[in-house]
């Protein structure tokens, strides 16, 4: 079932919105009720971008190259963690605090959504092409 007007990339532009808005609130909360609430926030909205990972995959580059594309944003996302844990842990001792490393979690996220929302304009813009009989070629 496809909402009208929601686009493929609409349900994780979403997601990482809530996601960003998780871990900033994760870096400036002052209680634990209010950790608490952004910690069930963002891992909502990792939730709705896991469940989403298939069907948005398949839709952007077709059943035939679903498996590569699986195959390539899992490598990357194995590789992205084996390097971001350390990372964030070294950051973690040397400034005696988590503040910096969700700062950088949260810049990531906005580089994400940065790249959905360029990918979606992209792909309004191939649509519309189609319609009016102009091609436009989007590598993926």
């Amino acid at each position: 079932m496809k909402i009208p007007g929601m686009t493929t990339l609409g349900v994780p532009i979403i997601a990482c919105v809530l996601l960003g808005i998780g871990i900033l609130c994760a870096v400036f909360v002052p209680g634990i009720g209010l950790l608490i609430l952004s910690s069930c926030v963002t891992g909502f909205a990792i939730g709705i971008l896991v469940a989403s990972l298939n069907v948005t995959t398949a839709s952007l580059v077709g059943i035939k190259h679903l498996g590569n594309a699986i195959g390539i944003i899992c490598t990357v996302n194995g590789i992205g963690t084996a390097i971001s844990g350390p990372v964030a842990g070294y950051i973690r001792d040397v400034t005696s605090g988590y503040k910096l490393p969700l700062l950088a979690a949260f810049c990531t996220a906005c580089v994400a959504l940065t790249f959905m929302c360029i990918s979606n304009s992209l792909q309004a813009k191939n649509s519309r092409g189609k319609t009016s009989g102009e091609t436009i070629n989007v590598p993926v």
